[in-house]
């Protein structure tokens, strides 16, 4: 658990507040906290995630759920020199910046680097030991069995003040050809946005790179039942290649290059207003990353916002 302060408390001339936490898959990613008006200036090529209030850049508005929907991706990265924090709200954000290591892929015999930066020794807590887990090891994973897939829990993020949840920080790893499965969250409540580290399958076209699959427009508000039916249709055993040409006549597909995020799957009504469901959890279409045929792994983060 990560306890953050309020930027709107702050006060513009205030320095930022920030913490290192962890590097995956050689990005060092940083929490920080910047009052409102301020101004701050994004190392080249550093990825930018905001998680809460605003950031304007020369190209637009950056919020932490995105401007965009499913299919449509955008770079965290930015070309501008300086970065404006909102006036009203200030700003949390997330830094990713990659460490400089040559390496950018793994093959599945390999591990992926990890780090823990998050460092407690000031108050006596040491450091945090976060690592990746084989899903099928999981107290809900066992349906993976021998799947080239793993999980690594991260950090929820809260303010310190009255305690409200902001985010939830994961990772995950898929080898080639892995289908994490469809799901709809219909036991969570969160709206949820993934950001590529490593494209295991950048060798090969778009279509047959790894990222996530939702269904089309005329399929989109389909149970969920319906949508494993259509993906059902291409067979894994008959595309152990690249499934992409068959499932893009059921379904989009948001392929990502690392620093890139898919816009909002979650549905919402004609007014950009989310839609719940009646036991109250964010309605989704059914969704899944698949990865790509490799050789290499994919490894992305995934950000679940609270509602």
């Amino acid at each position: 658990m990560v306890y953050l302060p309020d930027p709107k408390k702050m006060k513009k001339d205030d320095d930022p507040a920030g913490r290192d936490l962890i590097m995956v898959a050689n990005y060092n990613i940083r929490v920080e906290v910047h009052p409102p008006g301020s101004k701050f200036r994004p190392d080249n090529e550093e990825g930018i995630k905001v998680l809460y209030g605003r950031v304007t850049d020369i190209d637009g508005e950056w919020k932490p759920l995105g401007n965009k929907k499913f299919p449509k991706r955008y770079s965290l990265t930015t070309k501008d020199k300086y970065l404006s924090v909102s006036e009203t709200t200030g700003a949390v954000i997330l830094r990713l910046k990659h460490n400089g290591e040559l390496k950018r892929q793994w093959c599945p015999q390999e591990n992926v680097p990890v780090k823990n930066l998050f460092d407690m020794n000031d108050v006596g807590l040491g450091t945090l030991d976060l690592k990746f887990i084989r899903v099928k090891d999981t107290w809900w994973g066992a349906d993976f069995k021998d799947a080239h897939f793993f999980n690594m829990t991260g950090f929820h993020f809260r303010f310190l003040e009255n305690k409200q949840n902001i985010a939830h920080m994961q990772f995950w790893i898929a080898g080639p050809n892995v289908d994490c499965r469809l799901h709809d969250h219909s036991d969570n409540s969160f709206k949820e946005l993934h950001t590529c580290l490593s494209q295991g399958s950048s060798e090969h076209n778009e279509t047959c790179q790894g990222g996530m699959w939702a269904p089309k427009e005329i399929y989109y508000n389909e149970p969920l039942d319906e949508i494993k039916r259509l993906r059902d249709k291409c067979s894994r055993d008959r595309h152990k290649g690249c499934q992409g040409a068959c499932l893009e006549e059921y379904l989009e597909h948001c392929p990502l290059q690392p620093l890139q995020e898919h816009g909002r799957i979650w549905h919402a009504d004609h007014y950009g207003q989310t839609v719940y469901r009646k036991n109250k959890t964010v309605s989704y279409p059914g969704h899944t990353w698949i990865a790509g045929p490799g050789p290499y792994v994919d490894v992305w983060m995934a950000l679940e916002f609270d509602v």
